[in-house]
């Protein structure tokens, strides 16, 4: 499945705010397609860092080192970059 058509279908049930971001989070993260599909879309962009958070953040940094992808790009908060909670890196 693409990640549009996911956008779509969440957007069919949730109006937004947190439960339409949460499962949208939540769908990414348990798909390894849609993760690789993400990774595809940043290949050619030029970026020092790649800064993820929360459960998303866990899996996508699982993910791009269990592929060997950007493993020393990926930058893994604390908190909630969405939800502004407090935010601290976890990679040191």
């Amino acid at each position: 499945m693409h990640l549009e058509k996911l956008v779509n279908k969440l957007l069919d049930t949730y109006v937004g705010g947190d439960e339409y971001f949460d499962n949208l989070d939540l769908n990414i993260r348990k798909n390894n397609k849609y993760l690789k599909y993400m990774i595809n879309e940043i290949k050619n962009d030029g970026f020092d860092y790649i800064i993820v958070s929360g459960h998303f953040g866990i899996a996508f940094k699982k993910y791009c080192e269990k592929n060997n992808i950007y493993k020393d790009k990926i930058v893994l908060v604390n908190g909630s970059l969405r939800k502004d909670k407090s935010i601290t890196n976890r990679n040191f």
